[in-house]
């Protein structure tokens, strides 16, 4: 299973992992945290961490004191 590590972009800050999960379900976009993956600094949202075959993001919030991991399921993405 690929991984990834992201973080809140734009100086977007959550509180809760309900307003995390909300945003990242709409496909804000979220910055790669990741020094172990290509991507390092780039945005990504929802979709495009789908479409790379990634299967699970820990995503820091709360001024980065909290850490979820979010399950990513391909069958729930969206068709263009």
């Amino acid at each position: 299973m690929k991984t990834i590590v992201i973080v809140p972009a734009y100086g977007r800050e959550y509180r809760t992992r309900r307003d995390l999960l909300k945003d990242f379900d709409a496909g804000k976009d979220f910055k790669v945290s990741d020094m172990l993956s290509n991507y390092n600094g780039k945005s990504c949202n929802k979709w495009e961490l789908i479409k790379d075959g990634i299967h699970k993001a820990i995503c820091y919030y709360n001024g980065e004191t909290s850490a979820y991991t979010i399950p990513i399921q391909p069958e729930k993405a969206r068709t263009i």
